[in-house]
């Protein structure tokens, strides 16, 4: 495992899976499924188990998304820092959805990215990067094999069933 201190940020799978296939352009087939549910499981999900277990910071996207002040506060105590109101207010600023679409419009593929953000091109899907996107993209059999596949994943990171029955 890494040494120091480790901040993680996660996301509902089935807004990663979501987010893998557009930012690919691929089509949604159960071989495209199968593929990008192992491209998830090898960056970080397979590892989670694990790493849940160290005296890490672990940051929840779908509370940050609309809350910066999430992040803020838990880095803080993680950190035993203090974050200035101005710096929030410029951070929240540069690195909303809003500008972040922006910056990274010139880039016509994910191959291509900004060296000092590694915002790629394709960061920023048709939903914005919003929390659930993923129910929308997928049918219900196909949520079912995603949420399937991270059943024990979803519960080691707090993640309840809401009333539609979708992870949140």
């Amino acid at each position: 495992m890494p040494s120091g201190k480790l901040v993680i940020t996660y996301r509902n799978p089935v807004d990663i899976i979501a987010s893998s296939i557009l930012r690919l352009d691929d089509d949604l087939t159960d071989n495209t499924i199968s593929k990008h549910l192992l491209i998830c499981k090898n960056n970080g999900f397979n590892d989670i188990t694990e790493l849940k277990q160290e005296s890490a910071c672990f940051l929840q996207y779908e509370k940050f998304y609309f809350d910066h002040t999430y992040i803020y506060n838990e880095l803080e105590a993680f950190f035993g820092i203090t974050i200035d109101t101005k710096l929030r207010i410029y951070l929240k600023d540069k690195y909303s959805v809003k500008n972040i679409a922006h910056s990274v419009s010139k880039f016509s593929s994910f191959k291509e990215y900004d060296l000092e953000t590694h915002f790629h091109g394709k960061h920023i899907s048709k939903f914005m990067g919003a929390p659930g996107s993923g129910y929308e993209l997928f049918n219900q059999e196909q949520i079912n094999r995603i949420e399937s596949e991270f059943g024990e994943i979803f519960q080691l990171l707090g993640y309840a069933r809401n009333n539609a029955n979708h992870f949140d």
